[in-house]
């Protein structure tokens, strides 16, 4: 979900849009970050970059919502691969 349409934080079970689901468990994938930005050459670095424009709805095998956003992603020494979040049940 885009927060251009909708904010995390206001985001409902009244919002869920059923048709928008896919059944591959890889949809939330790297989506959610980068692993590069503009450096200041304006030449790209390899760098973990939080999207924070985006958010995900899940739905799990008894016919749960649940809203997750990602928080983080890399320690505080940049090492990739650590990813946090937050989550609620719609």
């Amino acid at each position: 979900v885009s927060t251009n349409d909708f904010s995390y934080e206001n985001y409902s079970l009244a919002n869920v849009d059923n048709s928008k689901f896919k059944e591959d468990q890889r949809g939330i994938g790297f989506s959610w970050r980068g692993t590069s930005t503009t450096g200041p050459d304006g030449m790209p670095v390899s760098q973990f970059v939080l999207k924070t424009d985006i958010f995900y709805i899940l739905k799990d095998t008894a016919g749960n919502f649940y809203k997750i956003k990602m928080t983080g992603g890399a320690l505080p020494n940049l090492e990739r691969g650590h990813p946090t979040f937050v989550y609620e049940m719609l």
